[in-house]
């Protein structure tokens, strides 16, 4: 009558990643490619994100990016440039 899902692949759940801090390294190359423009409060483009991230294999562009915006709207108190 109804067709049989039990013969199907398995659905697995989606894997949930750890969150880590940003290390001194990573901060390093944030602000020495993105400094002049995050401390203008300018969000960077698309490629300049891109460029960052090419550079660093340990964080993504999205990842970059969040940075940026929480730094430009004053939410990381503990950045310095």
């Amino acid at each position: 009558m109804f067709p049989s899902f039990a013969d199907d692949a398995q659905i697995e759940a989606p894997v949930k990643k750890s969150k880590r801090r940003w290390t001194e390294a990573e901060r390093e190359i944030f602000f020495k490619d993105l400094g002049q423009k995050i401390t203008n409060k300018l969000m960077p483009t698309g490629r300049e994100l891109a460029a960052v991230a090419g550079k660093m294999k340990s964080r993504t562009v999205a990842q970059i990016r969040s940075m940026a915006h929480n730094y430009i709207s004053g939410k990381m108190k503990d950045c310095q440039n």
